[in-house]
């Protein structure tokens, strides 16, 4: 498998993780209100809410999923760092840039 995209912004958006010491593994209990409601609100089975450091993505919070950790470079939502906006996937088999991941 390929090695994942690096944003121009990588750099500073690392340093603002350790700044705000967020590069922990554990789940945040606290953030599963928000994970439940954007499950809600967006009317989707999975939600998440999750953290990029160096190699992974780590779920702080997360529904209708049991996931921890998954290696960076096997997670479709490493496309939303390359974006200057919010990403939204309507149907993830259509998006070209996850098909790699999806074979």
């Amino acid at each position: 498998m390929e090695n994942f995209h690096i944003p121009t912004n990588e750099k500073q958006r690392l340093q603002a993780v350790y700044d705000y010491n967020l590069q922990g593994h554990d789940k945040d209990e606290e953030l599963e209100v928000f994970a439940n409601a954007a499950s809600l609100i967006c009317n989707a089975p999975i939600a998440l809410i999750s953290i990029f450091d160096e190699n992974y993505q780590v779920i702080k919070a997360n529904c209708g999923i049991d996931v921890d950790i998954v290696p960076r470079q096997q997670t479709i939502c490493q496309f939303s760092l390359m974006e200057e906006e919010i990403l939204v996937i309507d149907d993830v088999t259509k998006f070209e840039p996850a098909k790699i991941l999806l074979e």
